[in-house]
């Protein structure tokens, strides 16, 4: 759902900036149409001028006709008089009167074919004119049905949004639970239109508010805040969105084959005097992301890098719990990105008849922030955080209902006389990652079989390893959550021995954990050059695409003198990873066997998991 509102958001920033450019088109169109009506304006005063020019050269035509026949008249007369005065006077009279008509005959006839040149102007400028008037016309129509388009997509988009709202306002939870400093009152307030009061009484304050739901919860009894309180937010916030539905869903709708599943870097990080392991995982894009060793599920915003180590349980840690208790290990996580949620592993066998109470603690500065989750799965409980520091899954102290756990083995071979080995049983829950377990018995062989059962905290337990016997005989489970992992049994086995057949008992000798054949001889490894180069050439695809930490193991090559400064530098420039890795390939190849081992050697120490997971096959992938 998260990916789907993310792709409408997308969808609804692209047609938004379509809109945008679409009113600048406009604005440029009605800008163009202003000028065309300041034309269309100096055209219309300039027809006037013209016709205002023609009546006057026609009021002038009809001044310059009348004096022709005033001076025809005049000539007549003059001829008369001349003819009856001196003839060489009245014949100059009679050249100068006659040259002065031709003269104003002259300028009549250039003022009406200056006229006519200015009626065809007129005519052309008024064709342009109407042509002109067409088109606006034709504008006005085409934006008046463009304006019509965009009130619709502008009614559509926002009909959308209303409805995205109100789908993620279906899908949001109550806001996360905030506990504050000591206070003096003692009430359980709920919505404005409720007069409920609940009391406590105790020297322990404790404040839990949930803004969404107006919902805010205060009590003085560190005893019984922890049971009474989760119980009535659950039940409260049952009673105000009116979901009756269970408290946790099936986890394909959330780890589908949309989360990637990764298998993450060893990075040493220096803090201080010291240097700190963490796991490290580059992100690429967003999306969900799951990682191999710890099943933590990142809900990534975008591109970033990811650290994220263990820590233990500390007793000042534990003491500011209450009545809750840890129900997974303690993470500390650091982002270089954007992380909108988080998806812890949890141990919880969920059903109808078991609801169990779970909740995130986060440390940060001295406090701690009780988060109610924002969706438990079959798996996991997620959560929307806003910062990173320490996250822990809590659940209620006397909750006794089984819980997913696991049946870890070791084994190693005991030196001296004693001639025998010694196998190690570690009853653990199930979000224990088992590479941490193995980080704090390194002298130890691992042995991988499968380890799922059903475990119940409190209850008592013994091995079945006829006819060997262990030590303790029985013990009591508990959720170990580090940082030492001590092993719960001990068996000796003679060293004779190739494989043993172990199982596990409850106190009612009940099969919890079926028996199984366990292997104890050393499997093989690859130990040759040529295994070794083997091993690089046949994982070349895998190794490119998955393998980022390029200059770490350019660097130990440059330092063994197996590359050269010129193709040290050349794969240094190169982006992306991926680019850099297929360089780096070119160069094993035309180095030979030697450079492959020793590229294999720094790969194995920088990335163990991983050349650990391709030696072991597709099957163990």
């Amino acid at each position: 759902m998260k990916m789907e509102k993310s792709a409408v958001m997308t969808e609804l920033s692209g047609q938004a900036k379509l809109l945008i450019n679409k009113e600048i088109l406009v604005e440029g169109n009605s800008a163009q149409l202003m000028k065309k009506e300041e034309k269309e304006k100096h055209l219309i005063i300039n027809a006037e001028t013209l016709q205002m020019k023609d009546k006057m050269l026609e009021e002038k035509g009809t001044f310059l006709s009348e004096d022709k026949e005033k001076l025809k008249q005049m000539t007549e007369e003059t001829h008369i008089q001349l003819k009856q005065e001196d003839p060489q006077l009245k014949k100059m009279l009679l050249r100068e009167k006659k040259t002065l008509l031709e003269n104003t005959e002259k300028e009549v006839e250039t003022s009406k074919n200056q006229l006519e040149i200015l009626r065809e102007e007129l005519q052309e400028k008024s064709s342009e004119l109407h042509a002109i008037m067409i088109l606006l016309a034709q504008k006005k129509t085409e934006l008046r049905e463009k304006d019509k388009q965009l009130e619709e997509k502008e009614r559509l988009l926002r009909k959308r949004d209303t409805r995205l709202m109100e789908r993620d306002n279906q899908l949001q939870d109550p806001d996360p639970v905030v506990p504050l400093r000591r206070r003096n009152s003692k009430q359980l307030m709920l919505p404005k239109s409720s007069t409920e009061e609940v009391s406590y009484t105790g020297d322990f304050a404790c404040l839990y508010v949930f803004p969404r739901q107006s919902l805010v919860f205060c009590t003085h009894d560190r005893q019984a805040s922890s049971e009474s309180i989760l119980q009535t937010v659950h039940e409260k916030e049952n009673e105000i969105s009116g979901d009756s539905t269970p408290p946790y869903a099936d986890t394909t709708d959330l780890l589908s084959a949309h989360t990637n599943i990764f298998t993450p870097e060893e990075a040493k990080v220096s803090l201080g005097d010291g240097t700190l392991t963490f796991y490290r995982f580059q992100c690429p894009h967003a999306g969900l992301f799951q990682c191999k060793f710890t099943s933590l599920v990142f809900e990534m915003e975008g591109r970033g890098e990811v650290l994220y180590r263990i820590l233990s349980w500390d007793t000042h840690l534990l003491n500011s719990l209450g009545q809750m208790q840890p129900a997974g290990p303690l993470y500390d996580i650091n982002c270089k990105g954007s992380i909108s949620h988080l998806h812890l592993l949890h141990c919880e066998i969920l059903s109808e008849k078991n609801q169990a109470q779970q909740a995130v603690a986060h440390f940060t500065d001295g406090n701690v922030e009780i988060i109610s989750p924002l969706r438990v799965t079959t798996t996991h409980v997620i959560i929307r955080i806003q910062g990173l520091s320490l996250f822990g899954l809590i659940r209620n102290l006397f909750q006794a209902n089984p819980i997913s756990a696991q049946v870890l083995l070791f084994h190693k071979n005991l030196s001296g006389r004693q001639r025998r080995r010694k196998v190690h049983i570690h009853l653990l829950p199930r979000n224990v990652p088992v590479e941490e377990v193995m980080k704090k018995h390194p002298h130890s062989k691992y042995i991988d079989t499968s380890s799922k059962c059903q475990l119940t905290p409190g209850r008592k337990y013994k091995p079945s390893c006829d006819p060997y016997v262990s030590q303790p005989k029985v013990e009591q489970f508990e959720c170990d959550y580090g940082p030492n992992y001590h092993p719960t049994f001990e068996v000796f086995i003679d060293l004779e021995a190739e494989d043993a057949t172990i199982g596990l008992l409850d106190e009612n000798e009940q099969v919890v954990w079926e028996p199984r054949l366990v292997f104890l001889t050393e499997g093989t490894t690859l130990q040759t050059d040529a295994a070794r180069a083997i091993f690089v050439d046949e994982h070349r695809e895998t190794l490119i695409q998955r393998v980022s930490s390029i200059m770490e193991i350019l660097d130990g090559l440059r330092s063994h003198e197996m590359i050269s400064k010129e193709m040290y530098d050349k794969i240094k420039a190169a982006k992306p990873c991926q680019e850099q890795m297929r360089l780096l390939y070119d160069n094993l190849h035309s180095g030979g066997q030697a450079v492959k081992v020793q590229f294999y050697d720094i790969l194995k120490k920088k990335l163990p998991y991983l050349v650990k997971e391709l030696e072991a096959g597709p099957s163990h992938a």
